[in-house]
């Protein structure tokens, strides 16, 4: 658990544009039953924004992989502009957090019922290099085999500059000085972490293709589907709100009057209307699915 509750609003929740735009990705993720982009295989079942009021560290956001939300979470902590060396104050904070998160929670982070992540904005060559020595320390169960590799002939000295400058950050914010514990919490800390590098104009861009077969027959467009996700991570977010599919699906309805297909349903065709005329009487043409008896049928959008 954190040291103080918070109003979300206090706690940057009301203003980060590029936190609530990660936000709205993972919403439509979990929305068209896509999986988790970090951290996790599995589908995303339930998000939680604004996080630290119910103990999470990594309290920007919160993606479970299971309806229920007990289990299987990954805390996504969002950080725009952040710089993986040892003098950058967002990172020492991150691992400052994800320290306190490894001694918390032991057993979860050993089992893999909760897993740690940074997003950040991307590709950027420092977190390309962190990225690769997470991948590294997963690869270990102990941090003496790690750090064996970690020297020269054996890995690139841009990759032990990089661990240096994470070590560096793992003493500042933990106050640990003796080298051997340094590795140690170290290494704890990037098994546990993922990194999210996000590309904006890439990942919306999937998103609007993944959102195509969901609003096929609703009357909205991916882009609009998109935008109305991103105002409602906008809202949520301040209010430390905890959502899942169903519940967007309420809130699209409710709000902007929206009915996405179930998943698995069959789309529903757009609305149309079709005439028949038997004989010389007049014919009159209604908005909506029509039928009228005669010899001639159309529909709203063959007009």
């Amino acid at each position: 658990m954190t040291d103080r509750l918070v109003s979300p609003l206090a706690s940057g929740g009301a203003g980060h544009e590029f936190e609530y735009d990660v936000a709205t990705l993972l919403l439509s993720r979990m929305l068209r039953g896509a999986h988790l982009p970090v951290g996790s295989e599995l589908p995303v079942a339930r998000i939680g924004l604004q996080q630290r009021n119910s103990g999470f560290r990594f309290d920007d956001i919160v993606a479970f992989a299971d309806p229920a939300g007990t289990a299987a979470s990954v805390q996504i902590q969002v950080k725009l502009g952040i710089r993986p060396t040892a003098s950058d104050p967002d990172f020492i904070e991150v691992m400052q957090a994800a320290h306190a998160v490894c001694l918390d929670h032991t057993d979860e982070i050993a089992n893999g019922s909760m897993k740690l992540a940074l997003a950040a904005p991307g590709p950027v060559k420092g977190l390309t290099d962190l990225t690769t020595l997470t991948d590294m320390a997963r690869a270990h169960v102990q941090h003496e085999t790690y750090v064996e590799l970690l020297r020269p002939l054996v890995t690139k000295a841009e990759l032990r500059n990089r661990y240096d400058h994470v070590t560096e950050a793992v003493s500042r914010a933990t106050g640990i000085r003796q080298e051997g514990a340094i590795d140690e919490a170290a290494h704890r800390i990037l098994s546990a972490l993922h990194i999210w590098q996000v590309d904006l104009g890439r990942d919306w861009r999937a998103e609007l293709d993944g959102l195509t077969p969901v609003a096929s027959g609703s009357g909205t467009t991916p882009a609009d589907l998109l935008q109305h996700l991103r105002g409602l991570a906008g809202e949520f977010g301040p209010r430390g709100g905890v959502v899942d599919a169903g519940h967007l699906r309420v809130t699209l309805h409710d709000r902007f009057g929206i009915r996405l297909a179930e998943p698995g349903e069959e789309p529903r065709p757009p609305p149309g209307i079709t005439v028949n005329n038997y004989g010389s009487a007049p014919s009159f043409v209604a908005g909506g699915d029509q039928n009228f008896h005669g010899g001639m049928s159309f529909n709203e959008q063959s007009k």
